[in-house]
């Protein structure tokens, strides 16, 4: 069993995806968001979990755009084009599940 307190503050304070566990089939990233630091399309052939720990963001998925608070979970199909956009300090729970080999970005 591995567990992680997702709460903890990264010591150097680094703003960047912060790996906490890696499969072939699944990824698991925290991240902290600075207000109007955005991120985007890297995981654009990836089905992705957006989970709001703290804070409240932007997300934009095509022509829809929502605010997300604390406590919001938004499912991201591949090939999704998005964004998201800190609007103010947050901290996001990223879990990626990678499409199989051979599968275009866009096919469920």
């Amino acid at each position: 069993m591995q567990s992680w307190n997702l709460n903890a503050r990264h010591e150097n304070e680094r703003k960047g995806p912060h790996q906490l566990f890696s499969t072939p089939g699944l990824r698991v990233d925290v991240i902290d968001l600075a207000r109007d630091e955005e991120i985007g399309d890297s995981w654009y052939g990836d089905r992705v979990l957006v989970q709001v720990l703290d804070g409240s963001v932007r997300i934009t998925s095509g022509e829809y755009t929502t605010t997300c608070d604390d406590g919001t979970l938004v499912a991201l199909d591949p090939g999704e084009a998005h964004s998201v956009r800190g609007l103010e300090q947050s901290r996001l729970l990223l879990t990626f599940m990678p499409r199989p080999r051979g599968h275009s970005p866009g096919g469920a």
